[in-house]
């Protein structure tokens, strides 16, 4: 593991548009289990995030699953500030959501029978603006905590830099920053991330621990941005 990166510099600039494709996998060692596409789109003062990822192989001939995650906002000198975001996993499912109230300060999450209110606070995220919301505004040495909602939950967790690292890829190699959820107790859920320090922050992994232990990895094997 390298020493940490300096921050990048303001000159780094996002792409307006791009696809991200990656293969999904469960467990380790890893099982190939899906594929899963991010994409966005930004202006310089809006973004719209979807993430979509499935089953495929023998996987999804025995249980086809597909998820789609929405989150759509404005882009701030913070970073990304979401209003909408929403979690689809199909017809037959409790599909989970967050609407954002910035001027009166709540937000409201939950599912259509089952809905929430709470006081939001300056900063908060969803699970799918996250990733990139660190790629807008780094985090330096040290920690960053962030409320989080995932349409199900809104509770505080924190984030820290472990350092820089490669990260092979069939997409190539990348250097990239690792950052992780720091776990203060065991059932703990969150992301490992690597966003790549070389390209403009791209996440080129990214791994989700559940409550339950389960690893979740999406390695990066396709990158399409726009030419700006």
């Amino acid at each position: 593991m390298a020493a940490a990166a300096a921050p990048p510099p303001a000159s780094v600039r996002f792409p307006s548009s791009g696809r991200l494709d990656y293969a999904v996998s469960i467990g380790s060692p890893p099982t190939p289990v899906g594929r899963a596409t991010y994409a966005w789109e930004a202006s310089e003062t809006a973004y719209r995030l979807s993430l979509s990822a499935e089953t495929t192989g023998l996987v999804g001939l025995l249980r086809r699953v597909r998820v789609v995650q929405m989150s759509e906002g404005r882009i701030t000198p913070d970073g990304l500030r979401p209003d909408a975001f929403s979690m689809d996993r199909g017809p037959k499912a409790r599909n989970e959501f967050a609407r954002f109230d910035w001027a009166g300060k709540q937000i409201t999450f939950g599912y259509p029978d089952a809905q929430q209110t709470a006081a939001l606070g300056d900063g908060t995220q969803d699970t799918l603006s996250l990733i990139l919301q660190f790629a807008f505004v780094p985090i330096g040495d040290g920690r960053r905590e962030v409320l989080l909602t995932t349409g199900r939950r809104l509770y505080v967790q924190t984030y820290e830099r472990v350092g820089e690292e490669v990260v092979e890829t069939p997409a190539g190699n990348w250097r990239a920053w690792h950052l992780r959820r720091v776990r203060a107790q065991a059932g703990d859920e969150g992301y490992d991330m690597w966003l790549a320090t070389d390209r403009p922050f791209l996440p080129v992994r990214i791994r989700w621990t559940d409550r339950n232990g389960r690893v979740t990895s999406a390695t990066l094997d396709t990158v399409r941005l726009a030419r700006d």
